[in-house]
């Protein structure tokens, strides 16, 4: 008998064992995050201007980039477009990323907070007509107001509580005014 003569049932059990392991590596989810950083870091290469090999070698950089293009479909990794809308939202969450207290500042307003939910509540409603008659009655609605759900009862009585929450409350408004529309 020859090396390479098979017979039928064996040529037929070494297909079956290639298709079920082809099968069982095509249903293996892979991951592609190596390669999607590889990526990454070329494509910053490309835009660094102090690289060795791609500065101000734009022919370099078409032809890294129709490689790095290739092996993305090759692994089947599909990118997702750049769009209009997906840029301006990128921008305006770079832009208007300060949405929240610093902390320092957040650990005073709570601190004054704390210290005024201490008080009893006829005297912190006391304390708050007061504010409200000094500072003027449509001015301090408007400090309120701005506040929104953020301001607890006892900040009522604080005029710096008032500023700095409605400071915030504002910023938070303008905020979503500001993030692009479809």
């Amino acid at each position: 008998m020859k090396t390479n003569d098979l017979s039928q049932a064996d040529y037929e059990l070494i297909v079956a064992q290639v298709q079920a392991r082809a099968a069982e590596t095509l249903a293996r989810p892979t991951n592609n995050d190596g390669l999607i950083e590889t990526a990454r870091l070329i494509r910053a290469r490309h835009l660094d201007p102090s690289d060795a090999f791609y500065a101000n070698r734009p022919d370099r950089v078409a032809q890294s980039e129709l490689q790095t293009r290739a092996i993305l479909l090759r692994a089947g990794v599909t990118e997702t477009p750049d769009t209009v809308l997906s840029v301006a939202q990128a921008q305006h969450a770079r832009q208007w990323s300060h949405t929240e207290l610093a902390p320092h500042v957040a650990t005073t307003v709570h601190g004054l907070i704390a210290g005024l939910e201490k008080v009893d509540v006829t005297e912190l409603a006391a304390r708050a007509d007061a504010l409200r008659a000094e500072t003027g009655a449509a001015a301090y609605d408007q400090l309120v107001a701005d506040c929104g759900p953020a301001l607890p009862p006892a900040g009522k009585a604080s005029i710096h509580v008032l500023k700095i929450l409605a400071a915030q409350g504002r910023y938070r408004r303008a905020t979503e005014a500001a993030k692009p529309k479809i």
